[in-house]
């Protein structure tokens, strides 16, 4: 496990809302979920669209050209191009010894949609893993090259980038056990995704966070997007901001303890 791949999206116009075409990897058409499942295929069609397979936008790489001491526990790396200018804040978790709590801030200098990626702190073996997991979408032990399989009926892992809504995750979290039985976790920071009731309106459709087990490069590394390129919060103008907020837990044991970590400890469930 080693890389630290950064990335981020940009569009200059909002990205297109209807299904994209999806071939498995002989060229041949995938009906998806099936040809026969005509009543569900406009309700799937959310889910083949050019955001939702990570193909949408242009992909920004990038790595910091100035490092800085943000405290005594924490760094600030800062970056800048002719579209951006962009800060990320790490400060070790003084609560929680295996976290890290990561800020990142865009300044937008060109108008457009943007879409903040967490770094890629580590790229598990993609033939060798113990367990992946999305809580309420996808779990298992191996990558399933069957499209249809994988992604519309949950069977292993999704073997490319499909970015997933915050919708159906059961914890707003990607989770990734290695060969060697290290855990990391990418979470998001609690406020951070959709209000699904936001004054006396139902807004459960809204995306706000997107989920990834992969990073745009098919790498498997447990990725997150906010806001989601071309959604709500996501078009800035010219010297407009955003922020994402999010934390990786780094530990020696199981997918499910760092899972009861994330529950119990970020999303404090045993207080509601």
């Amino acid at each position: 496990m080693a890389t630290q791949q950064r990335t981020i999206l940009y569009a200059k116009h909002k990205p297109l809302d209807k299904s994209a075409t999806v071939y498995d990897y002989d060229g041949k058409l995938i009906h998806f979920p099936d040809s026969q499942y005509r009543y569900v295929i406009p309700i799937w069609s959310q889910s083949l669209s050019p955001v939702s397979l990570n193909t949408a936008g242009e992909v920004l790489h990038y790595q910091p050209t100035i490092v800085a001491s943000a405290s005594p526990s924490g760094l600030r790396f800062q970056y800048e191009n002719k579209k951006i200018a962009l800060s990320e804040e790490w400060n070790l978790d003084p609560d929680h010894t295996h976290d890290i709590r990561v800020q990142m801030t865009l300044k937008a200098k060109q108008s457009g949609y943007y879409s903040l990626s967490s770094p890629s702190l580590a790229i598990g073996d993609r033939k060798q893993f113990q367990w992946a997991v999305i809580p309420g979408l996808f779990q298992g032990a191996a990558l399933n090259p069957d499209f249809v399989d994988a992604y519309a009926y949950g069977h292993g892992i999704p073997d490319r980038p499909v970015i997933v809504r915050e919708r159906t995750a059961s914890t707003l979290a990607a989770l990734l056990t290695t060969q060697s039985g290290v855990t990391l976790a990418t979470v998001a920071e609690p406020g951070t995704a959709r209000d699904p009731w936001l004054h006396d309106t139902k807004t459960h459709a809204d995306w706000k966070l997107g989920l990834s087990l992969m990073n745009r490069n098919n790498e498997l590394t447990p990725t997150l997007y906010h806001p989601v390129l071309g959604e709500a919060g996501s078009y800035l103008n010219e010297g407009q901001e955003i922020t994402f907020s999010f934390r990786y837990t780094i530990q020696q044991t199981s997918w499910y303890n760092v899972l009861g970590h994330v529950i119990k400890d970020v999303y404090k469930f045993s207080n509601f």
